[in-house]
């Protein structure tokens, strides 16, 4: 029993040291402020993300900026989460590649949020989904990036430091269907901090990503929450004991 009282008393003190560590919103951007915005047709516009809403965005090919609730009533999102402006990339017809490049702020994880939703366009070369078929799947990688110089067009030139893959959910052509999506990312490969996400859909045709959310942290996220849910558990069979 006294191992056991142990155990837990480190791991809450553990996780409660670990939470207490600053999380440092480094980047956040839920595209709804565009500068300049021209629509080319159908609720879509051709200009360049760092045009409409600046740096630090790379890409590679028209990611497009797409108005939600344009004048041509183009798209639908019944959840509402996307707002008025989201952006779309392709997976098949062009290599699309987006990317952000940042500062971790000296942390050693990198915690990244977004939504991803499958999504169509009316003309551009399309269709590039099928109805209720076409599931969005996008690589997610960290590279790492000195000096926050990098090469969108050479990507494989950088080196890796984590990665993951976001899948979403298969929609009508023209409606939004958003999930959430969270990666927590060991930076401590880094050279000095400066480091780029880079974002590739491999498969789905096209899609849609809004509501970007980075911090930077002294933990992996998901670590804390599972050190106190196992904390928890030993604490509450504890109390539990010593009422009977």
């Amino acid at each position: 029993m006294r191992a056991l009282i142990g155990t837990s008393a480190v791991m809450v003190v553990s996780a409660v040291t670990a939470l207490a560590q600053p999380v440092v919103t480094v980047f956040q951007e839920d595209f709804e402020n565009p500068v300049g915005l021209s629509l080319a047709s159908q609720d879509v516009s051709q200009q360049t993300v760092n045009a409409l809403f600046g740096a630090p965005f790379n890409q590679t090919f028209t990611v497009e900026t797409l108005a939600i609730n344009g004048p041509s009533g183009t798209f639908s999102d019944p959840s509402g989460v996307g707002g008025n402006y989201a952006i779309g990339l392709l997976s098949d017809a062009q290599n699309d590649l987006f990317a952000i490049t940042f500062d971790a702020a000296d942390r050693d994880f990198v915690n990244v949020f977004f939504d991803l939703s499958s999504i169509d366009l009316v003309g551009f070369g399309g269709p590039f989904t099928q109805d209720n078929t076409s599931v969005p799947e996008l690589s997610v990688a960290l590279l790492d990036t000195p000096g926050g110089v990098f090469n969108i067009n050479a990507p494989g030139s950088f080196a890796e430091l984590d990665s993951g893959v976001a899948t979403g959910t298969a929609s009508p052509r023209f409606e939004f269907d958003w999930t959430r999506q969270q990666f927590f990312f060991d930076a401590t490969g880094s050279t000095d901090g400066q480091v780029t996400l880079l974002f590739d859909l491999t498969a789905g045709g096209y899609a849609s990503l809004d509501n970007f959310l980075i911090e930077s942290n002294e933990i992996p996220a998901p670590s804390a929450a599972i050190m106190l849910g196992a904390a928890g558990l030993l604490a509450g069979g504890r109390k539990r004991a010593s009422r009977r």
